[in-house]
């Protein structure tokens, strides 16, 4: 074909147009095609968006259940803050009960948000998962005792990790359900373990609820666990080792509290690190402490886990209903200790019904079994009555209005156990001779004595011979606590935190309390050489005024058969002593010599205790006086030239300041340190504590976890039926 040929078949009419059909058949194809894709485009783009919607609100829920169980947790924490225990079923929602609800500040945090919330406040006593939105708590349990072990990974800054805790772990599950604007609704469930652990205070070897200060002059070694409420002080003139974990609410420093005029001593001062190697504090001419830059890291790396303060998030440890003590303010003259809280552990019954419930009944005298209250008036110890307070099932006491009931206690041989020894002396100065009572050279002043025999007492309490008791057998009253009320000084008629201080010049003395074999040397009826009796093993005596404590207490005397942390015997009871102060006095004293110069006052034989001293300080500096404390090496106080040693095993614990023995450390003419052959008992390191021994309380978080609806509903079928709901 040629090109004109070609020319005109190109442009016939019927050629073109089906050209032209063709043309449109394939835009038709691609533009169906592009739809296509596209459709699918905006498909998946809308399935997207809707699963990123989705994905989004299953945070916004999640999170708000989240914030629901931290509710549940700080309302716990709250009430196990104030209560020693609870109902297993105290949660439950049933009338009478107290169940977990949501609290008005939740609703205020989560009103514009796209949680939905149940009505403000919804009836916490409906049948459990009936909200969109809701807070539940499951058993509260009896706890159990474990040992909170540092070498298991995750326990390395445990501060209570090597003691045995009392443990009840609490379920709190939250549910929360969300909603968008195009009326979308998913719902969250969750659950989180709310742990509460109860460390016994004699867990420690040492606890101060204040600052603590340690200078000891000798080599010293801490043998258990300590915690300061407060700054660490710590320095040595010879060495100091701190065998365990050591931990402070404040700051660890090496050297003196600032304005006592003490020097800096460079004894070496060491604390354990992971593998139990004792690592110094010494860093060249300087030291390992707080007020270094990179303290935190260097401190956790040095030591791991084994020291920390505030910079690690350490917290108060407070006695369960406690609230916190803040020290006198150094810089005034005047003694304004107005928030010495702890010192409610020693105080006597409220007979007037204006102490808090929760605090009363963490009281000594709360918890006695026998209660002695001591007469006095201008001239002294007139009297006294034993009784044991009247209890119901729960074994709270029952009150008349608010008075306390008793019931009187009359032993045929009361003179056996308690003597009474006002303070009288003849000729005066260096050769006074001290006829009747004490005196006291650091306080400077006669003492009163109302003196308790225990050995006599153990074998009054040990026969269980009801006659005897005026009709009332011990096995019936008997828990191991002795409780001595002085009254209140006239003078003192409260502060912010309404404590008293007892009538000053006089004391309790505690004598006669020297084991002796298989014998204990103090009341122990639950040994099972006495199977008729309940009560816990041991005895605490504790009182509002000073307790002096002389000659071997709940020990042997013998070097060859016990240590500063093992027992005499495998049958020694656990024992407690509380006080506003306590004296240990020697096997060598004598009440004639005690207001003569320190040469006639001489501690000749060693003297060994065995018992956790729970009593206050005189806080360095106090009163603006620029005088030290004494520090732990003389937590105890002394009366005597000690030329010989005290072998001590127990737990020391500085609770509060002292209120009647007020006078300060460091006289002239008072005492000469013992020998300090001092250690943590073994019995409280293995979780056996005296009666009554207080606790404090901490809380951790542990096991979240995200549940599903089915988990959700399966959590809650169990816990209606172990409730009997």
């Amino acid at each position: 074909m040629n090109e004109n040929t070609m020319s005109k078949a190109t442009q016939d009419p019927s050629t073109r147009r089906r050209r032209k059909g063709s043309a449109l058949a394939a835009v038709f194809i691609i533009c169906t095609c592009v739809g296509m894709v596209a459709a699918s485009t905006m498909k998946i783009t809308v399935g997207e968006r809707r699963l990123n919607s989705d994905a989004a609100l299953l945070v916004e829920a999640r999170n708000a259940a989240e914030a629901v169980v931290e509710y549940g947790f700080a309302e716990l924490s709250k009430r196990f803050d104030s209560t020693m225990a609870f109902p297993s079923d105290i949660l439950a929602p049933r009338a009478g009960n107290d169940p977990l609800v949501l609290p008005a500040s939740f609703y205020s945090l989560f009103q514009n948000s796209k949680v939905v919330m149940p009505a403000n406040p919804y009836n916490a006593y409906a049948t459990w998962g009936t909200y969109d939105t809701e807070l539940i708590g499951g058993t509260v349990p009896g706890g159990s005792w474990k040992f909170i072990s540092g070498k298991t990974p995750g326990n390395e800054f445990d501060p209570l990790k090597d003691k045995m805790v009392l443990v009840r772990e609490v379920l709190v599950y939250g549910k929360a359900t969300v909603q968008d604007a195009r009326g979308r609704r998913i719902t969250a469930y969750c659950s989180e373990e709310f742990q509460v652990r109860d460390a016994p205070l004699f867990a420690h070897a040492i606890f101060y609820n204040m600052d603590m200060e340690i200078a000891p002059g000798p080599d010293m070694s801490i043998l258990g666990a300590v915690h300061a409420n407060g700054d660490l002080y710590v320095q040595s003139n010879n060495s100091l080792h701190f065998r365990k974990n050591v931990s402070a609410t404040g700051n660890l420093y090496h050297g003196p509290f600032a304005g006592i005029g003490k020097a800096n001593a460079t004894g070496d001062v060491t604390f354990p690190d992971v593998n139990g190697n004792q690592l110094t504090m010494k860093r060249g001419s300087n030291w390992y402490d707080s007020t270094m830059s990179d303290w935190r890291s260097t401190c956790s790396n040095r030591w791991a886990g084994n020291v920390q303060d505030a910079s690690h998030g350490i917290q108060a440890n407070n006695a369960v209903a406690l609230p916190s003590y803040v020290r006198d303010n150094p810089t005034t003259a005047a003694l304004d200790d107005a928030l010495n809280y702890g010192y409610n552990m020693i105080m006597p019954l409220d007979r007037n019904g204006t102490v808090d419930s929760n605090i009363e009944k963490q009281k000594y005298a709360y918890q006695a079994g026998m209660y002695v209250t001591v007469s006095t008036d201008t001239a002294g110890i007139t009297g006294y009555t034993i009784s044991t307070p009247k209890r119901n099932a729960s074994g709270d006491i029952i009150y008349s209005g608010t008075v306390p009931q008793m019931d009187t206690l009359s032993y045929s041989g009361s003179s056996t156990i308690i003597r009474i020894s006002n303070y009288a002396s003849s000729t005066s100065g260096s050769t006074t001779t001290v006829t009747g009572g004490l005196y006291d050279k650091r306080r400077a002043e006669g003492v009163d004595i109302l003196e308790i025999n225990m050995g006599n007492l153990r074998d009054a309490i040990h026969a269980n011979d009801a006659a005897t008791w005026g009709g009332s057998a011990p096995q019936d009253w008997w828990n191991g606590i002795i409780y001595v009320q002085w009254s209140y000084d006239s003078s003192d008629s409260g502060g912010a935190d309404s404590i008293r201080r007892a009538v000053d010049g006089a004391g309790v003395k505690l004598v006669n309390a020297q084991a002796s074999g298989t014998t204990p040397g103090i009341p122990d009826p639950a040994n099972p050489n006495v199977a008729a009796f309940t009560a816990p093993r041991g005895t605490t005596v504790a009182t509002n005024n000073v307790l002096y404590v002389q000659g071997n207490y709940n020990a042997d005397g013998s070097s060859s058969t016990g240590s500063s942390t093992n027992p005499d015997r495998s049958s020694e009871p656990p024992a407690a002593l509380a006080a506003d102060a306590i004296v240990i006095l020697s096997n060598n004293w004598k009440d004639t010599n005690s207001a003569k110069s320190l040469s006639n006052r001489v501690a000749s034989t060693l003297t060994e205790v065995s018992a956790a001293i729970l009593t206050g300080l005189v806080p360095s500096d106090k009163g603006n006086n620029n005088a030290y404390s004494g520090g732990v090496e003389n937590f105890p106080r002394f009366l005597e030239s000690w030329n010989t040693t005290l072998l001590y095993r127990g737990s020391m614990v500085s609770l509060f300041e002292s209120e009647v023995s007020l006078d300060p450390w460091g006289k002239s003419d008072v005492y000469d340190a013992p020998t300090r052959n001092w250690g943590f008992h073994t019995l409280f390191a293995n979780g056996l504590y005296p009666p009554g021994t207080p606790n404090t309380r901490t809380y951790r978080r542990v096991n979240f976890r995200n549940l599903t609806a089915a988990e959700w509903n399966a959590a809650l079928s169990g816990l209606r039926s172990s409730m009997g709901l």
